[in-house]
């Protein structure tokens, strides 16, 4: 009987054993069923918050767009003269909570590199801390790539420069397409580029266009100018003699109302930086803003932006076209 009741005892064990496994593996089972479960809610909750913030950014672009073809802004908006700076908005519907900020600026408050000239380009470069002979290469070299001929100037680029490197191309001569292309021209890194990209444009200063609405207020700008309200802190920055804190309370100041002339310049940076800037500045507009608009979902987990440059003009259907759309 004794063999008997140890077989017994080792068939009990060996039972018991499998149970344990089986257990186990179901256990590990469940656990990754679970996982993927979990994994797979969460990717769609990620897609439903990314996608609520997409459309959120895309409202509060639509609501740029309508707020600079208006002629009369609502009370709850902050108005600059003619125009808004900031808008913002919360928006709460059954099963959708989210909001969006959208901020406008005028392409006028950039450096046009396909108009403006030397004097004010190594202004801009001097912003960025750069040395003289490599500040006087890339200034130059721009010139060369926007002119026509194929003569370049002492430390400037054409033909013969950019056919000898090791991939070669050809100078452009003419005016520049997109600012990226600024890191064909000679001297200029990518880098630099960083530290210059959201101070300049390639879009053109306001004509006399009668069906240019914005226009219609504005005088034709000047080569080599920079609109006053609504150039960035970096670019004013980068005046002759102007401060970081001289910057802080122009922006301050024309939060609450556009400057009508350069000579309201005055009562806040005082006559010396007044005489070393006013030469740099205009108040003329341009038809062309950029409006960078932020989706957040209202769990603040996913936030979306669309960055868009529009021209504002009459002539077209909608009273606008889109220029640029970037999403990022």
């Amino acid at each position: 009987m004794k063999p008997m009741i140890g077989f017994l005892k080792n068939e009990k064990g060996i039972a018991l054993l499998i149970v344990l496994w089986v257990m186990m593996l179901l256990w590990a089972i469940v656990g990754e069923f679970s996982y993927a479960v979990k994994l797979r809610l969460n990717i769609i909750k990620n897609f439903k918050d990314n996608t609520q913030s997409y459309y959120f950014a895309v409202a509060g672009l639509n609501n740029a767009i309508a707020s600079l073809l208006e002629k009369e802004q609502g009370p709850v908006i902050p108005v600059v003269g003619n125009f808004i700076r900031d808008i913002e908005s919360v928006i709460k519907e059954e099963g959708i909570e989210g909001s969006y900020s959208a901020n406008i600026g005028n392409e006028s408050g950039k450096v046009n590199i396909n108009t403006s000239d030397d004097n004010l380009l190594l202004v801009m470069f001097d912003g960025i801390g750069i040395d003289t002979e490599q500040k006087n290469v890339i200034v130059d070299s721009i010139l060369d790539w926007r002119d026509e001929n194929n003569l370049h100037r002492m430390n400037g680029a054409e033909d013969d420069y950019y056919l000898s490197l090791e991939n070669p191309y050809e100078c452009r001569d003419n005016e520049f397409q997109s600012k990226e292309e600024l890191l064909l021209v000679r001297g200029l890194s990518r880098e630099i580029f960083a530290g210059i990209e959201g101070m300049i444009t390639i879009y053109s200063t306001s004509t006399n266009d009668k069906s240019n609405i914005f226009a219609q207020r504005s005088r034709k700008s000047k080569s080599g100018k920079i609109n006053i309200n609504f150039a960035p802190k970096e670019l004013l920055s980068s005046l002759p003699t102007m401060t970081d804190d001289l910057a802080d309370q122009i922006i301050e100041y024309r939060y609450d109302k556009s400057l009508h002339s350069i000579n309201e310049l005055l009562a806040i940076v005082g006559m010396d930086v007044y005489a070393a800037i006013s030469r740099y500045l205009t108040i003329s507009d341009s038809s062309f803003f950029s409006v960078d608009s932020f989706g957040f979902t209202e769990s603040g987990h996913s936030k979306s932006v669309i960055n868009a440059i529009i021209e504002i003009n009459t002539k077209f259907e909608n009273g606008y076209r889109f220029i640029q759309w970037k999403e990022g």
